[in-house]
């Protein structure tokens, strides 16, 4: 397991937030290999708040071999999968995949504030470890997500990913009568 360096817990308090009893849970990030995690990475996939088809690793499968290297990640903490994210990398940088319109960190509904910290602390961990400069990531768009994961994205934020980029969504609600 990583470490993560003491500069990233010191993050918050430098943007102005008062940690009261704050120290970040170890999460064990696994890259995703397919003997091992397929059945696993489907069945948890439905019961998150912004996971989608794109996900799926059926949809993942349908790319030919080679177009690119895939390094999706599973977030563990103790014994239990909390949070998948598709992806690949290249060189120093790791993203969403490139050919899938939504993907992102995919969490379970009614992720706190300190587990949402906790998954990004490991993941920064884990791209230190593999050498990764640039991350980017694509969510779904809110309105078209299962459950709220706002403290995903709050938690990217403090912990120094950027926004550099929102969807715009629209939903129809049909006029009720009254």
């Amino acid at each position: 397991m990583t470490v993560v360096p003491p500069e990233r817990q010191s993050r918050l308090e430098r943007l102005g937030y008062e940690v009261i009893g704050y120290e970040p849970e170890p999460v064990r990030v696994e890259r995703y290999r397919s003997e091992l995690h397929r059945e696993l990475w489907d069945e948890f996939l439905p019961r998150t708040a912004c996971g989608n088809l794109f996900q799926t690793r059926r949809f993942l499968a349908y790319h030919p071999a080679g177009r690119f290297e895939d390094h999706s990640l599973l977030f563990w903490k103790g014994n239990v999968l909390v949070a998948v994210a598709a992806g690949e990398s290249s060189d120093d940088r790791w993203s969403s995949h490139r050919f899938v319109s939504h993907a992102g960190l995919a969490v379970l509904p009614r992720l706190s504030a300190a587990g949402a910290l906790d998954i990004v602390h490991g993941l920064l961990a884990y791209a230190d470890a593999n050498g990764w400069h640039t991350m980017t990531m694509r969510f779904v768009a809110d309105a078209l997500a299962e459950h709220a994961f706002t403290t995903i994205t709050w938690a990217l934020e403090v912990l120094g990913f950027l926004e550099d980029g929102r969807e715009m969504a629209w939903c129809v609600v049909p006029a009720m009568d009254e």
